[in-house]
């Protein structure tokens, strides 16, 4: 964030030989920054002046033209410079009405210079203010480094960064996360909700700080948004309140070296955490998989980790759909970014599940993320455990729309030693949950039902010899004819031969159902009234649910 160092226009004019000058025109522009000063020697000056400059002429390159000075006042205040200062009678007897009235229209500053000023009389003291107030700045700019990194030598962490900055702007300040979660604020009064305005177009943080409507409480203010980056990583921001004023150029300077030093402290707690996460992906792997002999000391070591194991556990697995698709759609960028998919889900899980349930336990592990959530009540372990999962679930898809998430939930455990049992269960409710009734879903391990005993069956040659014998003309059939009346005969089942129901699940008529039934019958030979021959028929479509080697139509191949 770069500020130009200079005096005010109205400061100048309380310098040495400015100090008996005439202001002719633009005193709204009196706030206007001097950040230097040039000298009109040339009619085409308009091609070397610099925004932020103090103009100073006799008039002698105007002299020949009576309306130049009046066309030159629009083309410096659109060049950006501060103000004009004339030196007239030598060259110029005055300077006109409709100059004046330009000059106070564009609220520009044209300035008389007394008869007897010389240049150096008007460079000089300009110069030196401005020399000097670059001085001030740089020592306040040091003197506010200064102080920012003493409080992180000295481990006042972000917290203490907040609170400095509030009493150097007097405003109030926040620190936020990269998804806008609050890390720390200072001042008075607290912010409520400082991430209720998104400022993130896409995902992505803006380049640089910027300006937005906002409201603190009940008052609309602007909000100053300063991202905190280090090489090139994105940390989080800074966020600052114009309750009453804008910041000043020295409050500029101290958020930017607040900037500076809350990336270094977030770097170094991301570092810390990397390694502290490192040690707890292996104690979670031995947790999950029963890698233990002694369970007293493996309790010692998850609470020397700041685990809390006491009560029962349910674990549900948080995993992308398709995740091979997604990878191969990045290419080159797949790495990184399901990286910063998977942290990011991990941060949205472990706040939604520690907001319920203080030591639940959330981590990474592979391609999906953990969950493992404590209750004291099994009676409601199940319900609970699915709320989470639904609430996780949701504020995952609005916040990436890219991909979808499935959720296995196991069973509520209340042993340590039964943790591996659940994690067990979850996993397969993910696999089976996924084969069986589609992706971007929640499973629980108890809604699997007989699925749970056909799994561990698939591949037997006598199962898929009774799926054959019984679902292999009716498969062999919609392949050839491009029908679905396997389909059919699934939702015919589910809705326990409810003609209706079935009817109005596959949004077809009434009569072109009890066709499609007619034809199923025919087809395999069942009669779909007798209570056995119904559930051959659900077992089979069961299996393969579970998936089968189908029939090849008539001179084809098994696909």
């Amino acid at each position: 964030m770069s500020n130009p160092v200079g005096i005010t226009v109205a400061r100048a004019l309380t310098l040495g030989v400015l100090q008996r000058s005439q202001l002719l025109a633009g005193r709204e522009g009196l706030d206007r920054l001097i950040c230097s000063v040039n000298v009109m020697e040339v009619p085409d000056i308009a091609n070397f002046v610099q925004r932020g400059q103090l103009l100073v002429t006799t008039g002698f390159p105007l002299k020949d033209d009576p309306d130049a000075l009046l066309n030159l006042v629009p083309i410096l205040d659109a060049k950006g410079l501060a103000a004009l200062a004339i030196k007239p009678l030598r060259y110029l007897p005055k300077v006109g009405p409709d100059v004046v009235r330009m000059g106070d229209q564009l609220a520009f500053p044209i300035i008389g210079l007394p008869a007897d000023a010389s240049f150096s009389d008007v460079l000089n003291p300009v110069l030196s203010a401005i020399l000097n107030e670059q001085a001030s700045r740089l020592q306040r700019a040091v003197d506010i480094h200064s102080s920012m990194t003493a409080l992180v030598l000295s481990g006042g962490g972000l917290p203490a960064i907040a609170s400095t900055l509030a009493t150097l702007v007097d405003l109030p300040v926040a620190v936020l996360s990269s998804s806008l979660e609050l890390l720390a604020c200072g001042g008075s009064p607290k912010p409520g909700v400082p991430w209720e305005i998104r400022p993130l177009e896409d995902g992505k943080p803006p380049p640089g700080p910027v300006r937005l409507e906002g409201r603190l409480g009940d008052r609309p203010c602007n909000q100053l948004l300063y991202p905190v980056m280090v090489a090139g990583r994105h940390y989080g921001y800074i966020v600052i309140w114009e309750l009453d004023k804008p910041l000043s150029p020295d409050h500029l300077v101290a958020v930017e070296h607040a900037g500076t030093v809350a990336a270094l402290e977030m770097a170094k707690e991301r570092e810390i955490r990397e390694i502290e996460r490192r040690y707890q992906s292996s104690f979670i792997d031995d947790l999950v998989t029963e890698n233990y002999e002694s369970p007293e000391a493996f309790l010692l070591r998850a609470r020397n980790l700041g685990y809390d194991l006491s009560g029962g556990r349910v674990a549900m697995l948080l995993a992308i759909d398709d995740f091979e698709g997604f990878y191969l759609r990045l290419k080159d960028q797949a790495e990184s970014a399901f990286q910063r998919v998977r942290e990011r889900v991990t941060e949205i899980a472990r706040f939604m599940a520690q907001s319920r349930s203080r030591s639940a336990i959330v981590a990474p592990r592979g391609d999906s993320v953990l969950v493992l959530y404590a209750t004291q009540s099994p009676a409601r372990a199940k319900s609970d455990s699915l709320r989470l999962a639904a609430a996780i679930k949701q504020k995952i898809a609005a916040e990436i729309s890219s991909v979808t998430f499935s959720v296995g939930v196991g069973q509520f455990y209340e042993s340590i030693r039964q943790v591996s049992r659940s994690f067990a269960e979850a996993k397969e409710a993910l696999a089976l949950g996924r084969a069986v009734f589609g992706r971007d879903r929640i499973i629980h391990y108890d809604d699997l039902g007989a699925y749970r005993i056909l799994a561990r069956l698939v591949g037997h040659p006598d199962l898929g010899r009774f799926c054959m014998e019984t679902l292999g003309e009716l498969a062999r059939h919609d392949q050839q004819h491009g029908a679905d009346l396997l389909h059919t005969l699934e939702a015919f089942l589910r809705h326990n031969g409810h003609l209706g129901n079935t009817a109005r699940e596959l949004h077809v008529h009434y009569n072109t159902l009890r066709y499609r039934i007619a034809r199923i019958q025919e087809i395999t030979g069942a009669d779909l009234n007798d209570a056995e021959a119904r559930f051959n028929l659900q077992v089979a479509t069961k299996i393969a649910r579970l998936g089968w080697d189908r029939p090849a139509p008539a001179g084809g191949k098994n696909h």
